[in-house]
């Protein structure tokens, strides 16, 4: 008796039958490389953005004014990667830029394609990656050139996951490849791979899954052991700032990261940091995860692995006890985003009358063939057609919820961006602020260079200082006796940005009055907005330093400069004459007569001396 043929259905699902085949393959192109054009529209801006604080210091590594770092630890991301780009793009901010500009869009498309690869409809990839692509929560991981670690960190485990929905060594060596290049751009991805171990379309047993992701889980162990080991984290870019701790910081920081998450009323929502107080929201938006990702499980187990993402893209860093950054959402937001497209599988399950745990219908396989040996009347028995108007229907809620996300995000970005401090044209963003204080120093510190300067010695005159409250950007009166935080100086890393920008420079210096140590530094001020003004060296610069000083009403600093430069040009009848000045407006009216006599004495025939005389009353 001859034995009929297995049907197609029982067998297990090969990893390859879950991509489009031919005849669909195009749409799902033309959607993904839609979602990149939304991401890349969202962040168009960023093309036009300076560099920020640790730009600077991975700069200043490349071109050896700081120590370089001879570890493994983000050396894709760092040594590699600003080796290449300072010696290809030099200090032009825009090519870093870019090339952070077109990860994104890439992540998204690569977001899609996994979506795609575990067996979800394209509306639903669709609406991932859209969500994903086009959040607001990136400015810290797209603006700065530094932020490339998370964009490639991301871009290398998508493209590793993937290849694991292939069957052969080359794939298997591929996926190991591209994963342990992720882990040397950045370690947050570390415990993805454990996605691997779920269940779906294409996954296999438990076995094949198991084999699929030991050799990442693998690497991942490896890294944790030698930054262990090596207690590099302590060491390198940051210092304390990797600080760890396990105790109630690991719940306020998951609270705190997820009410972020779901932040799409204000433009800042990272503004105050970690918040103690995020679990009272923030617990009523972990249970309406945990039963959303229950609700959606059904066919791809979108809404479950979306869910299961987010938490592990986001426990490596809820340990840190000295910052909460937004940034740190980059990945775990491609969870977040296909957590929000499990309820648009939920929906189309529903519109195709699908039970729990069905199969697809056979019009929706991708394979395009029916069961083989059942024909067709009997297969539409088994399963009900799809509803013509349903994928229609899917598409254009996907397409509406992704079009409002969007300008949602749009709105809130160009707020964040545009959002000033109180009375000074800088953005209140504190990643934004520091790149235009750069930005603008760096511009008229070229104007400096080109005319000859070389050694610049910034002062900070007293009373300058201004300080604003970092949730409100409000002018505040800071705390008295206590130093003051120096907005300027912080932003070019203490000067040696400037020196990374401009090679020609041969020191920089920042003091709070000036001393006869830098008598042959060029003496400069430098605005509020970051503006830098040089009034050169010797009595000319000093001259046209407190000319300024007075102008703009810091009389202390005045004083203390004139009591230091007086004797050093005693005879100087403008000098003795400013000096006067400012003692009276200081109400030392004794010192200032005595400067007005000191004036007449030491050079009687200047006109000073007939007005100094006028004031003495003879």
């Amino acid at each position: 008796m001859k034995k009929s043929a297995p049907s197609r259905s029982a067998a297990p699902a090969h990893p390859a039958s879950v991509f489009p085949a031919r005849g669909r393959a195009w749409q799902s192109w033309i959607v993904g490389s839609a979602c990149a054009l939304l991401a890349l529209w969202t962040y168009r801006h960023a093309l036009g953005a300076f560099f920020t604080t640790d730009d600077f210091q991975v700069m200043e590594q490349a071109r050896g004014l700081l120590p370089r770092s001879t570890s493994l630890w983000r050396l894709l991301s760092g040594r590699v990667y600003f080796g290449a780009a300072t010696a290809l793009f030099g200090s032009r901010p825009f090519p870093y830029h870019l090339v952070n500009w077109l990860l994104h869009g890439l992540n998204a498309a690569l977001l899609f394609a996994w979506v795609r690869s575990r067996g979800a409809r394209i509306p639903s990839a669709a609406l991932a990656a859209a969500l994903f692509g086009a959040s607001r929560l990136y400015l810290g991981a797209v603006y700065p050139a530094t932020g490339v670690g998370e964009l490639l960190a991301l871009s290398f485990t998508l493209g590793a996951l993937l290849l694991t929905r292939r069957d052969g060594p080359a794939f298997a060596g591929g996926a190991a490849a591209l994963f342990a290049a992720a882990l040397l751009c950045k370690e947050n991805v570390l415990l993805l791979p454990l996605l691997l171990l779920l269940p779906g379309p294409g996954a296999g047993d438990l076995r094949a899954r198991l084999r699929r992701a030991a050799p990442l889980l693998g690497l991942g162990a490896l890294l944790l052991a030698y930054l262990a080991l090596s207690h590099v984290r302590s060491r390198s870019l940051g210092g304390d700032a990797y600080a760890m701790e396990f105790g109630a910081n690991l719940f306020h920081n998951l609270m705190t990261y997820l009410t972020w998450s779901f932040n799409l009323k204000d433009a800042v929502p990272d503004g105050p940091g970690l918040s103690v107080t995020a679990w009272h929201a923030g617990l009523f938006m972990a249970a309406a995860v945990a039963a959303g990702a229950w609700l959606s499980r059904r066919r791809s187990g979108l809404g479950p692995m979306g869910a299961l993402w987010w938490l592990l893209a986001l426990l490596p860093v809820l340990p840190l006890t000295h910052h909460s950054y937004l940034y740190y959402l980059y990945a775990p937001m491609a969870g977040l985003a296909m957590w929000g497209a499990g309820w648009l599988e939920w929906l189309g399950d529903v519109l195709e009358r699908r039970p729990p745990g069905a199969a697809p219908a056979p019009s929706r396989q991708r394979t395009g063939t029916r069961e083989a040996g059942r024909p067709a009347a009997s297969a539409s028995r088994a399963a009900p057609p799809a509803v013509p108007l349903a994928g229609v229907a899917l598409g254009l809620l996907a397409l509406l919820l992704a079009a409002a996300h969007a300008m949602v995000s749009a709105r809130l970005l160009h707020e964040r961006v545009s959002e000033q401090l109180e009375g000074i044209p800088l953005p209140r963003d504190p990643y934004l602020r520091k790149s235009e204080l750069a930005r603008n120093a760096s511009a008229d510190m070229a104007a400096y260079v080109a005319a000859g300067g070389r050694r610049a010695v910034f002062l900070t005159p007293a009373g300058s200082d201004r300080i604003f409250d970092a949730s409100t950007g409000r002018l505040t009166g800071g705390v008295r006796g206590k130093k003051t935080y120096n907005l300027f100086e912080a932003s070019l890393d203490h000067g040696r940005a400037l020196r990374a920008f401009h090679p020609e420079l041969d020191t920089v210096a920042f003091v709070d009055r000036w001393t006869p140590q830098y008598r042959d530094f060029d003496i400069l001020i430098y605005s509020a907005e970051g503006h830098a003004l040089s009034f050169g060296r010797g009595l000319a610069g000093h001259k046209g330093l407190v000319q300024a000083l007075i102008q703009y009403r810091y009389h202390e600093a005045a004083r203390q400069h004139l009591e230091t430069v007086v004797p050093m040009f005693p005879d100087d009848p403008q000098l003795r004459w400013w000096y006067s000045y400012v003692l009276g407006k200081l109400g030392d009216i004794p010192g200032s007569r005595v400067q007005l006599e000191e004036l007449v004495r030491r050079a009687p025939e200047d006109t000073l001396a007939s007005r100094a005389r006028a004031l003495l009353g003879g």
